[in-house]
């Protein structure tokens, strides 16, 4: 083979590879393109409300209590934030008050009668107390109600975790029913009185 047509046969050979590696740069594939722009982020709200309110609650105000009363009141509890909580009872105290003391009280073997004595009063031991979730709102203990405390206000504990759910919207009925049930030992509380306080609480999750 001659020098010219090794030449003609290079120079067509390194045509030949360019046009390849040009044809390699050059190849493309299906392709697509999204975005996902504008993403943005805000917190929810939990936000309690006791008979419509964020203020103070006073649901009983009784006075010349006596055997056989049953004074009751109810709470509408409500979830007027926009997610999902919980709802406990704590900070239960019961302050009870001795206003003097009587002849019948004396009788029924009273000994403290300060006025007022902080801390002295049987008033607390004789009333009883029914705290319930009333789920059909009727105000009394009904089936499918949930009685989580009946006994002496003496006796409350000082929370209850209900862990009971009220979603983002909804709302439940706590009821109390006082009874002062007659009894034999009922002039030992006579002139006396006591002062309920508890906090209803709503967190993001149970047992909080």
């Amino acid at each position: 083979m001659n020098e010219k047509i090794r030449s003609v046969l290079g120079s067509v050979l390194v045509i030949a590879v360019v046009a390849a590696m040009m044809n390699v740069g050059t190849r493309s594939y299906f392709s697509d393109i999204e975005t996902g722009n504008d993403n943005t982020f805000t917190a929810g709200t939990l936000d309690l409300n006791v008979d419509g309110q964020n203020t103070n609650v006073v649901k009983f105000t009784v006075a010349n209590l006596r055997p056989g009363n049953q004074p009751r009141g109810m709470w509408n509890i409500s979830n007027v934030g926009s997610i999902n909580g919980y709802l406990d009872i704590e900070n239960i105290v019961v302050t009870s008050y001795e206003y003097g003391l009587l002849d019948p009280e004396q009788e029924a073997g009273d000994t403290t009668g300060d006025d007022p004595g902080e801390g002295n009063g049987e008033l607390q031991d004789v009333l009883n107390l029914r705290l319930f979730i009333d789920r059909d709102c009727d105000g009394w203990i009904s089936t499918g109600d949930y009685v989580f405390f009946n006994d002496k206000v003496a006796n409350l504990p000082d929370s209850f975790d209900l862990n009971e759910s009220i979603p983002a919207g909804g709302y439940i009925h706590i009821v109390a029913i006082f009874d002062w049930w007659p009894t034999s030992n009922d002039n030992i509380a006579q002139s006396d009185g006591f002062e309920l306080d508890m906090t209803f609480e709503l967190a993001q999750t149970a047992a909080q």
